[in-house]
């Protein structure tokens, strides 16, 4: 950052943020932060974002709050930057071949405290990263409004090889524009033993330029100290100062000076020394930590000192304006009016315009007869015509350049563009200010002591009769009316006018919201095994056009369509591109339409486990957007992607019919809500998911309700279907092909039925009713026949039964109806088919026991015929009982009626076989010899 002042990893930064660091940190808005070096930058998450590259289409990681912005800025700028980096190298070398900048070597300042190293802590130890203790950090400033001076200590401890490699070179950045670097001392201790290293260190300062890829030229330099002859084991103490205020601040410093890292430090101490004449207020933030005050020599000296400080472990996905880092703020600005009126001279309209710049406002007038169409013209002009290109030197950090000047060069900043779209805005009579804006804070800057320091980015802040719009001139050329516009906005923004009191929040009612649908198509018509067409169709609106835009922009079209392809590919290996990836722009209403094409080789998997085929359709984008958080076990916020409003639609067309059970599931969780609804027509289904935030961030104390509602939701983003193959399955071996649990129950009711029906042979009652007269008829003729016929093949019937539900029986059906998770499964359909199996059992078994008392003619055959008559009506009506139970067997009208037909018969036979005389003629014979007495009436037989 412009003229910080700061060391660079390893060694701790101090104040955290530079009071002169620049307004605009480039097309990526947000600055790379790692250990130390990122303790103190005021907003330290940095999360990435995705441009529908590797695997990632059109989606914003969902960790990211900011992420939206950071790729339109990223994709804005990616074109030109080889060029400007080269540009602006150029201009480096240029610039400082004549005077170089330089250092000088003295004593710490008289007011500064001097401190002792903190002792080394076993407990902390564990923390250690990098091979560097850090046994004091020591931060101390003069918040002079004519003459600030930053002093800053490090001491670190070199614990192994690669913590000797960090402590043996330092680095600090200053801006020799308004900055001089003093260095006061530094030494290596080893062994409690001094060595001096200041006079023989190897120094030199380099022009890094640090910002270029961002095309921001900064003019910091880097003083690079090596240091000879350090060891493990050894301590590294050194000590700086830093001294200028940047000029445009008006002599009105502020700063913040962090109280705890990314790394452990024994000691930390950090102190303000105030002017008693100066007005600058201090403000903890996330501290309670008391300060030691006293006065002297005409300063208020304020210091704050904790021991044994551990490192802050940060976690993933947290959102911008979450900033946990204890640190102390002081500023010179009371409030948001007095930033305000600071910055409204940076930002007041010139009053005489050169001839260009009116000439330019003048076309526009001629062009568009109305305010908006003027309004939207001088955005896309500026936006188009104006490239961005930084150069922000000393007061060039927040103080924008000349219209005029910006004009004429053709290249500027947010600041510059801004004051440009200013300008021209005004000489067409529409009503605008700059506002100031943080990126990554977002509604966190409200949070934040007033000063310029909280902000990073400027953009506009437009008006036409009652509607106001937020427009930011450096975004890619938005040609979009201004009904379908993507306005900026970060959560809320400081006006730039005097009469501003308080920040403004830019959030509208009417704004739309982003929307993104995906359709999928499937066309297996011709059946699986055949390559399947997959069309993806994807329709993009409001910000989220502008993303998928400027991704499509910015790429090459065959690297952007292999990215694509390798999303897909994560599902089906096998997929190929059939034909070039298409593009409709509607940028008036702001919408795109991006068509892809696919084909799909072995989309139906066999799979060996199930021994059966499996055709898996899953949303990817679906996916993107339930994302998981790193951990639920949390101390931060969750950030969100918001709004966010996904629709993806499969659409899959069959080779034949297919049973699609319809289904609609709904997750609703306060962050989001996600709805699942599954379709199905003639040879085709169709599964609809959305997804729609209601929120930014997910309390950490809400995590793991969050997490649960995720799971939960991305268990329902996955659909198959599934078939047998006789084929294959029936190629596997015998042990493959068995039910071995169906088998076993079978095998043992068999045997059961078996003994029951050898015990009934056995049994010897005596014949039915009362005798029949000598002259009435006998044998198994007349319509005793009919019945002898049926006792004869029932049995056989029966094995025919078992033979027609084998089917259910296979280990692949059984499982696919058993097992819970599966499409089919239900709990009744285990106990429904094994008594099924049970009782077609049963009843073979002992209709052919009626068949041989038949033929046998033996007293007990009515007995028993009775018996399996009354038996096959209940076995029917009990399995007819359990197939309605469930969803699906459907019981038809003609099920009903041949039950009733059964009952019927059965009732039938029953009263012939108690009546007929032929019956009792029939049916004499007994295993024993007959009682001397014969039998008054029926008596029951044994079982």
């Amino acid at each position: 950052m412009a003229g910080s002042g700061e060391p660079l990893m390893p060694q701790p930064p101090p104040t955290g943020r530079s009071a002169d660091a620049a307004l605009d940190f480039g097309p990526d808005r947000a600055r790379p932060q790692a250990g130390l070096d990122a303790a103190n930058q005021g907003t330290s998450r940095n999360p990435s974002t995705r441009d529908g590259h590797q695997g990632t289409r059109f989606v914003i990681e969902a960790g990211s709050a900011r992420g939206v912005r950071a790729l339109a800025r990223r994709c804005l700028h990616r074109a030109t930057q080889v060029l400007g980096g080269i540009t602006l190298a150029c201009i480096a070398q240029a610039g400082t071949a004549a005077t170089p900048p330089e250092y000088r070597i003295g004593p710490a300042p008289e007011w500064v405290t001097r401190v002792e190293r903190g002792t080394p802590n076993d407990s902390l130890r564990e923390q250690v990263s990098g091979g560097v203790y850090y046994l004091l950090s020591d931060s101390q400033e003069m918040a002079d409004p004519h003459d600030r001076l930053r002093f800053h200590r490090i001491a670190s401890q070199a614990i192994t090889t690669e913590g000797v490699q960090s402590i043996a070179n330092i680095s600090i950045a200053f801006d020799p524009s308004y900055q001089t670097l003093q260095l006061h001392w530094i030494d290596v201790i080893r062994d409690q033993q001094v060595i001096p290293k200041l006079g023989g260190a190897t120094i030199r300062l380099l022009q890094r330029e640090t910002e270029l890829e961002r095309r921001i030229y900064d003019g910091s330099t880097t003083a690079a100290i090596l240091l000879d002859d350090v060891r493990v084991g050894d301590i590294v103490d050194y000590a700086y100062s830093v001294r200028g205020l940047n000029p445009v601040f008006s002599g009105k410093p502020f700063g913040r000076l962090g109280l705890r890292f990314d790394v452990p430090v024994a000691r930390v101490h950090v102190g303000i020394a105030v002017p008693e004449n100066a007005a600058v207020e201090l403000q903890p933030h996330e501290t309670s930590l008391e300060a030691s005050t006293r006065a002297q020599r005409g300063l208020r000296f304020h210091s704050w000192q904790q021991d044994d400080v551990p490192a802050l472990i940060t976690e993933a996905d947290e959102p911008g304006w979450y900033d946990p880092r204890p640190a102390i703020q002081w500023s010179a600005f009371h409030d948001w009016n007095a930033v305000a009126r600071w910055a409204w001279p940076l930002y007041r309209v010139p009053d005489s315009p050169s001839t260009t710049l009116q000439a330019e406002a003048d076309r526009i007038r001629q062009a568009e007869p109305g305010e908006e169409g003027r309004l939207l013209s001088a955005l896309r002009f500026v936006q188009r015509d104006i490239r961005y290109l930084g150069m922000a030197m000393g007061a060039g950090s927040h103080a924008p350049a000349a219209p005029d000047t910006v004009l004429e060069r053709r290249f500027g900043d947010c600041k510059d563009k801004t004051l440009l779209l200013l300008t021209l805005l005004d000489r067409l009579g529409i009503e605008a200010r700059a506002a100031f804006v943080n990126t990554e804070l977002r509604r966190g800057a409200a949070d934040r002591q007033p000063s310029p320091g909280v902000f990073d980015h400027v953009l506009v802040r437009a008006r036409i009769g009652d509607a106001q719009y937020w427009l930011d001139p450096t975004r890619q050329p938005q040609m979009a009316d201004l009904a379908h516009l993507t306005q900026a906005d970060f959560g809320v923004a400081l006006i730039v006018d005097p009469q501003t009191r308080t920040l403004t929040p830019m959030s509208r009612d009417d704004q739309p919201v982003p929307l993104r649908e995906v359709r999928l198509s499937y066309d297996a018509k011709s059946g699986f095994e055949q390559p399947v067409a997959l069309t993806v169709t994807t329709t993009a609106s409001g910000e989220r056009a502008d993303i998928l835009r400027q991704s499509i922009a910015s790429s090459n079209g065959e690297a952007l369509q292999k990215s694509y392809l390798n999303f897909y590919a994560g599902t089906y290996p096998d997929i190929r591109v059939s034909a070039p990836m298409q593009v409709q722009d509607d940028e008036p209403t702001n919408r795109i339409t991006v068509t892809e094409h696919y084909s799909i080789a072995n989309l139906a998997v066999w799979s060996e486990e199930d021994h059966r085929f499996n055709a898996t359709f899953s949303a990817p984008d679906t996916l993107e957007v339930l994302r998981v958080p790193a951990s639920a076990a949390r101390t931060a916020p969750i950030a969100l992607a918001h709004p966010t409003d996904l629709t993806v639609v499969t659409e899959v067309k069959l080779p034949e019919e297919w049973p699609i059970k319809a289904e609609r599931v709904v997750v609703e969780d306060p962050a989001f809500v996600f709805e699942r609804t599954i379709s199905s027509g003639p040879k085709r289904f169709s599964i609809t998911d959305r997804y729609r935030s209601l929120g930014d961030a997910v309390a950490a104390e809400d995590a793991v309700r969050y997490a649960n509602a995720i799971a939960k939701a991305r268990d329902n983003t996955f659909y198959q279907l599934h078939w047998t193959d006789p084929g294959r399955a029936a190629a596997g071996g015998l042990a493959d092909r068995i039910n071995w649990l169906v088998l076993m129950v079978g095998v043992m009711a068999l045997g059961l039925w078996i003994w029951l029906a050898v015990r009934a042979w056995h049994g010897d009652p005596p014949p039915i009713g009362l005798p029949a007269s000598p002259s009435a008829p006998s044998g198994l003729r007349g319509w005793l026949a009919l019945a002898t016929l049926g006792v004869t093949v029932t049995p056989f019937v029966m094995m025919f039964g078992l033979y027609n539900i084998s089917s259910a029986l296979t280990p692949v059906t059984w499982a696919a109806l058993t097992t819970y998770g599966t499409d089919t499964y239900h709990p009744l359909w285990a106990p429904a088919l094994l008594f099924e199996v049970i009782g077609i059992l049963g009843l073979m078994v002992f209709w052919g026991l009626v068949c041989v008392l038949f033929y046998q003619r033996r007293t007990s055959a009515p007995y028993w015929y009775i018996r399996m008559l009354i038996a096959s009506v209940f076995y029917t009506a009990i399995d007819s009982g359990l197939m309605v139970l469930l969803p699906a067997v459907t019981l038809e009208t003609k099920d009903i009626a041949g039950l009733v037909r059964q009952a019927l018969t059965a009732a039938i036979w029953i009263a012939y076989f108690m009546k007929s005389e032929r019956v009792r003629a029939t049916f004499v014979k007994r295993l024993g010899p007959a009682p001397a007495q014969p039998e008054l009436g029926p008596v029951a037989g044994s079982a």
